[in-house]
């Protein structure tokens, strides 16, 4: 599992917490938390001082390919 998040993210806590509209919501870094509690396999890609849909933005796109990239080369076990 990849997750993306910017920690300036006013729509999804970096953590998790309560949106704007009173939901519970679990953001990137506590998703991977989990996961690794878990012991799953993951990755997170944070994004600094961006607000939300950071990767939507075309200079991140490289950074967030690479990142996804990166954890698939490794879960394959395939040279990088």
């Amino acid at each position: 599992m990849v997750a993306v998040h910017s920690k300036t993210d006013n729509t999804v806590p970096y953590s998790n917490g309560i949106d704007g509209k009173g939901i519970q919501v679990h953001g990137g870094a506590s998703i991977v938390q989990k996961a690794t509690a878990l012991n799953m396999p993951s990755t997170l890609y944070t994004y600094e001082n961006i607000a939300h849909g950071a990767y939507l933005q075309p200079a991140n796109f490289l950074p967030t390919v690479t990142t996804v990239s990166n954890f698939f080369y490794a879960q394959l076990k395939c040279r990088q």
